[in-house]
């Protein structure tokens, strides 16, 4: 709430908290999963006060009109429609579109870093290209459901529809086109896994919780449906998940980067090692979108620091020997 936001400056210097996410357009009876949702007088306040943080400080917006949402999930609940694509189309790309224009002009207005997380549409990429040739700092990240997987995808027939719903919603394969070309130009900048680690309870489409897991089929999904199909290049794998966020949120030279003096963070992979996703693959109980689904380009090797914590299936870090990260001790 409008609290919160005007005590952003404390969390920052309390928590070292770099990025500050706020939920656009109001739910008439509140958010089904318990995040409230900042109306425009609340990201404005808190816009105000991330601009005067320094470097490294960004203000995330989900971008979705959830006035729209409600109503035209009304409207399709009553169609009597269960299908993924239903759902979709119960979040129009034009939702996202809405938000994510405010979000930009908002942060133009107030001089405000802005990252958009999750986008799913081809007018997003556009929009923030047009801020930044202004002298914009909109930064846009996307993630793999997204750029392998559709609503119409007959993964999700069925029964099984309520295992691809997410929000924002999958969309089509034109949107789908401009997300590669967004990333293979630097337009996007990272990518996320939204991982939602939650067990899908296989409930109608309309109960179903949304989001899934993500975190374990981040790369198989950028090797097998990025670099093996010739969209992007390895480079450019690396840098969408490692370089970029570790430059942009002030982790960088320390992470994020294979030199002397740097962490010893590796990932080894074989191009050509074939899996099916699913509890052994994940290490995970948790719901993928990606479920019973063939990949290529798993890692078979994961150091930490120097120290191997992952090989050939099996990990071998010592349970707590985690570190939490700070912009001003990463080692």
């Amino acid at each position: 709430g409008l609290g919160q936001a005007k005590d952003i400056e404390n969390f920052s210097s309390k928590f070292d908290i770099v990025t500050f996410k706020f939920y656009m357009g109001g739910y008439s009876e509140g958010n089904p999963i318990g995040i409230m949702t900042a109306d425009d007088g609340v990201l404005y306040a808190g816009m105000e006060r991330i601009r005067n943080l320094g470097p490294y400080n960004y203000c995330m917006v989900h971008a979705e009109d959830h006035a729209l949402v409600e109503m035209f999930t009304d409207e399709m609940k009553h169609s009597g429609r269960t299908d993924l694509l239903a759902y979709s189309e119960s979040r129009p790309h034009f939702v996202e579109e809405q938000d994510v224009l405010r979000a930009i002009w908002m942060a133009e207005l107030l001089d405000c870093p802005l990252y958009i997380p999750h986008v799913t549409i081809g007018a997003a990429i556009e929009a923030a290209g047009i801020a930044n040739r202004r002298g914009g700092n909109i930064v846009l990240e996307t993630c793999p459901h997204y750029l392998a997987l559709t609503a119409d995808h007959p993964v999700f027939e069925g029964h099984r529809a309520g295992i691809g719903k997410v929000s924002p919603p999958l969309r089509d394969t034109w949107n789908q086109d401009q997300l590669w070309a967004g990333l293979a130009n630097g337009q996007i900048s990272t990518v996320g896994s939204d991982h939602v680690p939650i067990e899908k309870s296989g409930d109608e489409l309309w109960e179903e919780r949304p989001g899934f897991a993500g975190m374990a089929t981040i790369l198989p999904v950028l090797l097998t449906e990025g670099y093996l199909k010739g969209r992007i290049s390895l480079e450019k794998i690396a840098e969408v998940t490692s370089l970029n966020p570790a430059k942009l949120f002030g982790y960088y030279p320390q992470k994020g980067n294979v030199s002397i003096g740097a962490d010893a963070d590796l990932v080894l992979v074989d191009l050509q090692k074939e899996q099916t996703v699913d509890e052994k693959s994940t290490h995970s109980r948790f719901t993928s979108a990606f479920d019973n689904q063939k990949l290529k380009g798993w890692p078979i090797l994961t150091i930490r620091r120097g120290e191997v914590i992952f090989r050939e299936g099996e990990v071998t870090a010592v349970p707590g020997s985690g570190r939490v990260l700070t912009r001003n001790q990463t080692r």
